[in-house]
């Protein structure tokens, strides 16, 4: 165990924690925490491995924000990243990037060329349904342990919910899981929502799916849901445990659980992912409309064309080379966190370390608000 709930509920800087995560298996409960970029412990384990996938997913047009799951054993990289996948071409690259070190078997390719087609058979209105994915590996090798890749499975209607449930039953492999069997049950009898599903791949011919539910109201609470876990053998042991965790911590909250399968297929593990009730609302930032960055004499400025004296050199803004970084990632990005521009600007310093994130998140932090007091960066409600 990495430390007991009391610890938990002592952690601050929430804004860049995504979940504490309670993983309850046969044997025990296990801590993880998901650090998002921008804390001190993300940067302080992040290995060249991690930034590769960064520089590669940036490259590529998707990156979303990346995480690190730090757990039972610091000998491990967990490494994240939310993407956003808006066609087939980017879809593909992310799979062959992690896949490029592993042979998969028949089932493997099976299931998840079945998981990235399910916008082919379910309207969809948003991204490609690939947000999600990683690998494990141990610190000092390039090899990975295993990679996972998470599909959504929620829309703006909740309708679609049952239809990704119909789906995934037309799969013979899916069908077969008694996980998915429970999971079935329950969102049939709308006692949960089911947010997305996982897929592990090591270097086994097998396949671990995970299920990942949230709640749908008060009345079907996530303590409600270990309740009904509770009566399926595989689960009992292990949704016991973590009733028993949630009353010794009852500053965070739990919406979100995750189910699978052990190794062994005659055990589950259950996954409670907790935040706090007093995280801060994250701050989202946008240029105003018609500024543009322009060359004049050799000299960068950001100038607003519906400004009629636009060229007054006088009343201009000069930004240097840092500043026009800063300004293209979010004219390019629309709207963008603090963190994001800080991360995107780690990734353009050569023999960048961790120990500079303190100086640069703080250098951005203040030409960001600069920018918001010109009335050039405007905050997104």
């Amino acid at each position: 165990m990495l430390f007991g709930g009391k610890k938990i509920c002592e952690l601050e800087d929430w804004s860049h924690i995504d979940y504490v995560c309670l993983k309850a298996k046969t044997d025990g409960i296990y801590n993880a925490i998901y650090y998002l970029d921008g804390h001190q412990e993300f940067e302080k384990t992040l290995t060249v491995s991690d930034m590769d996938f960064i520089n590669f997913t940036r490259c590529i047009g998707c990156y979303g924000v990346a995480e690190k799951m730090i757990g039972d054993s610091d000998a491990m990289d967990r490494f994240y990243i939310r993407i956003n996948i808006s066609n087939k071409q980017q879809e593909t690259k992310i799979i062959d990037y992690l896949m490029q070190r592993k042979s998969l078997s028949i089932e493997q390719q099976e299931i998840l060329k079945y998981f990235c087609n399910m916008d082919g058979n379910i309207k969809s209105t948003d991204y490609k349904p690939l947000y999600y994915c990683g690998f494990s590996k141990e610190n000092q090798s390039t090899n990975y342990e295993s990679v996972r890749f998470y599909f959504k499975t929620f829309e703006t209607e909740a309708k679609t919910c049952y239809e990704y449930i119909n789906y995934c039953e037309r799969c013979l492999r899916i069908c077969n899981d008694p996980t998915f069997q429970i999971v079935k049950r329950m969102v049939l009898d709308k006692k949960i929502d089911l947010r997305c599903i996982g897929i592990e791949i090591s270097d086994t011919c097998s396949v671990k799916i995970k299920y990942y539910l949230s709640e749908t109201n008060a009345a079907n609470s996530i303590k409600n849901t270990l309740l009904e876990l509770r009566k399926y053998p595989r689960y009992s042991r292990q949704a016991d445990k973590l009733l028993k965790s949630m009353q010794k911590m009852p500053t965070l909250h739990c919406n979100l659980l995750q189910i699978s399968d052990g190794y062994d297929e005659k055990s589950g593990n259950i996954n409670m992912y907790l935040e706090s009730q007093m995280r801060d609302r994250k701050k989202y930032y946008s240029m105003r409309e018609g500024l543009i960055l322009r060359d004049i004499g050799g000299i960068s400025f950001l100038v607003d064309i519906h400004e009629k004296h636009y060229y007054d050199l006088k009343n201009l803004f000069s930004v240097n080379e840092t500043g026009k970084i800063i300004i293209k990632y979010i004219m390019e990005n629309g709207v963008c966190t603090l963190e994001a521009v800080v991360s995107n600007l780690r990734s353009v310093i050569k023999n960048y370390h961790a120990e500079m994130y303190p100086v640069i998140y703080e250098d951005c932090q203040m030409f960001i608000e600069q920018l918001r007091m010109y009335g050039y960066l405007q905050e997104e409600i």
